[in-house]
């Protein structure tokens, strides 16, 4: 259901044009419009607010098929690189997804393979090495414990409340530490031959 549209204070416009130096946030044109990243135009939110030119608000934003995805949005206007809105920066982002939403049904075990996948894929980038060891030290649970309870074991009730213990504490920590874990991903970036900005800005 659509969501009411409540006016952005002047205050927090001034504040997040500032930001940007009134220029759109991925090409840098001058005059750009105020978009709200999760479309919930009553979410007045500095870090929902990000200015955009037209073409990237209008013909970018408010296109199905041209939308960057929400999510990938926010990371941006968060540490606001440019190299994370680079198609090369896709395979890392889809990799990170599995921390978005985690369901309370999830199995730890397979998070944790999902988290090395990631980190493998870090590390096939420059400084990927270096980058890799942080996410390994930061991801709970490295590794797979002899102790786990095997998934193909046949049914066994303790077995089974131990595996949901297990989960739960696991993504308790990743939740915790999802920040932390994207923040080592994006500073990534900045070694990355395609990743430099695109426009000379005092944001970036």
């Amino acid at each position: 259901m659509p969501k009411d549209r409540v006016d952005i204070p002047k205050s927090t416009q001034e504040a997040v044009l500032k930001e940007y130096s009134h220029s759109c946030a991925i090409c840098g044109a001058r005059d750009p419009q105020l978009h709200h990243i999760d479309e919930n135009p009553s979410n007045n939110a500095p870090l929902n607010l990000i200015p955009l030119c037209p073409n990237h608000h209008l013909n970018g934003q408010h296109r199905l098929h041209y939308a960057i995805p929400a999510s990938r949005l926010l990371l941006f206007r968060i540490h606001k690189h440019t190299g994370i809105l680079a198609p090369q920066f896709t395979p890392l982002f889809n990799r990170m997804l599995f921390m978005e939403d985690i369901p309370d049904e999830a199995q730890a075990y397979k998070l944790v393979e999902t988290g090395e996948d990631l980190c493998e894929l870090v590390n096939a980038h420059v400084m990927g090495n270096f980058y890799a060891k942080q996410l390994r030290k930061t991801l709970p649970f490295r590794g797979t414990p002899n102790n786990w309870p095997n998934p193909d074991d046949s049914y066994n009730e303790a077995f089974e409340q131990e595996s949901k213990e297990i989960d739960k504490e696991y993504l308790e920590e990743l939740r915790q530490v999802r920040t932390k874990i994207q923040s080592i991903v994006v500073e990534l970036l900045w070694y990355q031959p395609w990743a430099s900005p695109p426009f000379s800005s005092s944001v970036i």
